[in-house]
């Protein structure tokens, strides 16, 4: 047991940065017990919490029979337990766990749920709190809800409220994973679009007049003297030919390359007082603000108590650079600094 909890920590810590949409490419490494601690760090988390994380990721990986309750207010037993990749959940009749009779099991990938919601938080479970002898032998601290990409949920029921927490803390921790994943991969991608679009040479590499050229088609107003001390804070090097050798450039000219300009553009977001503020306000993975958490900091801190959720979207349109966050209404950190500037 010890060695599946210690595979699943290393697999938990390697769902990172670069893989496919819902899919993630686990390397064999990746499940081979080396002997070494790979315990995952828990965010903010203390030694405490992290120790009662790793046994909760036990209990998962061991697998437990919980109460799946259907649309039509049925329950049945089911037994679950997290596949050792941790990113698929399987389930089955628990009277056929063992045996030539066992019933094929069922897979839920993990990755491609949206949220896990505690109590009657589902019209399902809703319908059944209306009921005094539902409730009277199952208390909303046993129940948690797996939301799916559908919208429709796979509503359970724990044997205990501590059980409850242990099954909705590692799923939500391996959602957050992905999704923090996804995000990253977007970003990545819409980096290097812009790259290749600033790139008017098509050298593959970013003069300081095409950076400045970037800032304005992104509408980051910054002046020159502070985009200059950018450029070469981000790590400048002089453009050079495939085989090594420099090439003669006016005025020695510097340039960034790919990695270069990702730092470029995180420098242009990185402002202490405004990360602070984010990072406060941000609900979840601190990556980005939705209408309503704008309009709270607009209206607890700007004290612009008239800003309507229409507004606040009319900003995220305005302010947000990256498309895939405007189409869903979300503002991130660059964003917020245009927003701010």
């Amino acid at each position: 047991m010890t060695n599946l909890l210690e595979a699943g920590r290393s697999v938990l810590r390697s769902l990172s940065f670069g893989g496919a949409k819902h899919r993630r490419t686990i390397p064999e490494s990746a499940v081979t017990i080396n002997g070494q601690n790979t315990s995952l760090e828990m965010e903010n988390g203390t030694q405490i919490e992290q120790i009662e994380f790793d046994k909760a990721v036990q209990v998962l990986l061991k697998g437990e029979t919980l109460i799946k309750v259907t649309v039509h207010n049925k329950l049945y037993s089911r037994f679950y337990r997290l596949d050792p990749d941790c990113q698929t959940l399987h389930y089955h009749d628990p009277v056929r766990r063992y045996g030539s009779c066992q019933a094929k099991s069922r897979p839920i990938d993990l990755l491609s749920l949206k949220e896990v919601r505690m109590g009657y938080k589902t019209d399902v479970f809703n319908a059944c709190s209306k009921s005094r002898s539902f409730t009277a032998r199952i208390s909303a601290d046993r129940c948690f809800s797996l939301i799916l990409p559908n919208g429709e949920s796979l509503n359970l029921i724990a044997p205990t409220s501590e059980s409850r927490k242990e099954w909705a803390n590692v799923i939500q921790h391996i959602i957050g994973k992905g999704q923090q994943e996804d995000r990253e991969t977007r970003m990545e991608k819409w980096l290097r679009k812009q790259f290749k679009q600033a790139d008017t040479s098509g050298d593959g590499f970013l003069n300081f007049d095409e950076c400045m050229l970037l800032l304005d088609h992104l509408n980051l107003h910054f002046s020159k003297e502070q985009a200059a001390e950018i450029f070469k804070k981000a790590g400048t090097v002089t453009r050079r030919q495939a085989s090594g050798e420099a090439l003669e450039l006016p005025h020695q000219q510097e340039v960034l390359n790919a990695e270069g300009f990702r730092r470029f553009y995180a420098l242009l977001s990185e402002r202490g007082d405004l990360q602070k503020i984010f990072t406060e306000f941000a609900e979840g993975d601190h990556q980005t603000w939705t209408t309503k958490t704008l309009q709270k900091f607009l209206r607890e801190v700007q004290h612009e108590e008239d800003q309507t959720l229409e507004a606040c979207e009319f900003i995220i349109k305005s302010f947000e650079p990256m498309d895939e966050n405007q189409s869903q209404n979300l503002l991130g950190l660059a964003g917020k600094s245009k927003h701010f500037n």
